[in-house]
């Protein structure tokens, strides 16, 4: 039952890589755990998607940016019209013609002001038929500033907009190497496991061959009369058993690797001989053992700014923080001063040079308040009461995740710590198991063990071997989960094979403890 659930989960994502790429399978000899890195960096959906995203995000700031852009505005119109005269008795209508120029410049200032320039410049004629033409021109040049005294007043609340857009680009930009870390985390994991069961078939095709030489030597001695017949239906069945289990292994081995080219985004052959793992898995380092584990509640403190997921939740907190006041700056009523100044020119004829340089009146000054409200309010208040439970639901997940890296480090750096340990009584058991295998073999051989003895022997020896792979793959991803965990798997794309070997031996950590504890 075991065997065919298994064969079903071999089957399907043998099917879903297939399946999910038109790709060729490329022919490589071996991978290396840098080359899988960066495959999956370059391949990986989510990671180009969450770089979409930062692009995106930059981009909502150049337009928040673009509110604060100087506008010019220009207008050119010319006018024909009749206009009654009703004073008059001689006629009773005028043929009125004028052509206009405006021109003007708008800017608002991130202090909290807007400021408009203005000059317009106008040509006047007026037909009275038989009582004649008049010809006239004027310019006006006027100056407005506009202060918010109420509803976004100063300069926080007059760019609250690009405040948050740039927070949420920094947000972005964390959530961003986060995804890249995690994507190298879950690499990392794939790929040892790939290896160990490279190591783990190595080990299988090594018992195949003992148990062969053990049958070729008892087929001898039962020849020469030594052993009884027997022995030879005992240790083929063993060979027999040695050889399923060594197929189980290479079965094992395609899937991992299958599973590996699924994260790095590229095909890979089912050939045993192609994309061979070969950055071996690292042995433990027994230094490690000798971190104080309660030292890490005062590392935790310093180290959780350090990483990226918390870095973006703590930006989105503030963005939900900057939406709350603007919430309830929305909600004030809006009272605006302005101030406006003025000067105009006339002119005789009909022409703008001649409104240019026409007699002068002004200056002319305005000043004034603008005043809006809505007595009721309901859309404001309703919006800062969201705004509100919104800030309260994110500072509720970055305390959450505040508490959840705490926890992880030290219970990462634990396991790291158990599987030391773990690894080392399995390392013991095969040197003594691998004895034990050697001493049955020769008693055998001279008469003083049973084929029995030596296959219950060799089977340990086949457990021992195996345990101590998977000791060692859980070392490696529980080292590298303990990396990420300190937020030092967020690595320079640049320089990244680098950087992992100095982290992935593990020699450096002890030290880099004693410095950030200390």
């Amino acid at each position: 039952m075991e065997f065919c659930k298994s064969t079903l989960v071999f089957l399907s994502i043998i099917s879903q890589c297939l399946l999910s790429s038109t790709l060729e399978a490329e022919e490589r000899e071996s991978i290396s755990i840098y080359q899988a890195i960066e495959l999956s960096l370059h391949n990986n959906a989510q990671l180009n998607i969450q770089d979409k995203e930062r692009e995106f995000a930059f981009q909502n700031v150049q337009v928040s940016e673009s509110e604060f852009d100087i506008l010019v505005s220009g207008d050119v119109r010319y006018v024909k019209e009749k206009a009654p005269v009703p004073a008059s008795p001689a006629i009773d209508q005028v043929d009125r013609q004028s052509d206009t120029h405006t021109f003007g410049i708008r800017k608002k200032v991130k202090l909290g002001a807007t400021l408009a320039v203005e000059l317009s410049t106008s040509g006047i004629t007026e037909d009275y038929g038989l009582i004649g033409k008049d010809t006239s021109a004027t310019t006006n040049l006027g100056v407005t500033l506009s202060v918010p005294l109420w509803k976004g007043r100063g300069k926080d609340n007059f760019i609250a907009d690009v405040a948050i857009a740039q927070l949420n680009h920094a947000a972005s930009q964390a959530s961003y190497r986060d995804v890249k870390a995690m994507l190298i985390l879950n690499t990392l994991s794939r790929y040892w496991v790939y290896r160990g069961a490279l190591d783990s078939l190595t080990l299988l095709g090594e018992s195949v061959e003992r148990n062969n030489t053990l049958l070729a030597r008892i087929e001898k001695l039962i020849n020469n009369g030594e052993r009884p017949r027997a022995d030879y239906g005992v240790v083929s069945a063993l060979v027999s058993s040695r050889m399923a289990t060594y197929l189980s292994g290479e079965r094992n081995l395609v899937l991992a690797k299958l599973q590996l080219s699924e994260i790095i985004g590229v095909p890979v052959t089912i050939a045993l001989d192609k994309d061979i793992p070969s950055t071996a898995l690292y042995s433990p380092v027994e230094d490690l053992l000798q971190i104080d584990l309660a030292a890490t509640g005062k590392l935790t403190k310093s180290l959780v700014n350090k990483r990226a997921d918390y870095r973006s939740i703590k930006k989105m907190t503030s963005v939900a923080a900057k939406r709350v006041m603007q919430a309830k700056d929305n909600a004030k009523p809006e009272l605006n001063f302005y101030v406006n100044a003025n000067t105009t020119r006339l002119g005789e004829h009909h022409s703008h040079v001649s409104a240019l340089t026409g007699e002068d009146y002004g200056p002319n000054w305005q000043v004034g308040l603008e005043f809006k409200w809505y007595p009721a309010e309901t859309l404001s208040k309703a919006n800062v009461e969201k705004a509100q439970i919104l800030y309260q639901q994110q500072q509720y997940a970055q305390h959450d995740l505040y508490r959840a890296i705490t926890m992880n480090i030290q219970a990462a750096l634990f396991k790291v710590n158990q599987s030391i340990k773990q690894y080392k009584e399995t390392v013991n058991r095969e040197v003594i198991s691998r004895k034990n295998v050697d001493n049955e073999i020769r008693k055998l051989l001279s008469g003083d063990s049973t084929i029995l003895d030596v296959t219950n022997i060799e089977e340990s020896l086949v457990s021992a071997s195996l345990e101590r792979v998977k000791a060692l793959v859980e070392y490696n991803q529980n080292l590298s989960i303990l990396l990420y965990e300190l937020g030092l798997l967020d690595l320079n794309h640049s320089n990244i094979k680098d950087e992992l070997m100095s982290l992935l031996n593990g020699q450096a950590l002890p030290q880099w403890f004693a410095k950030h504890t200390n």
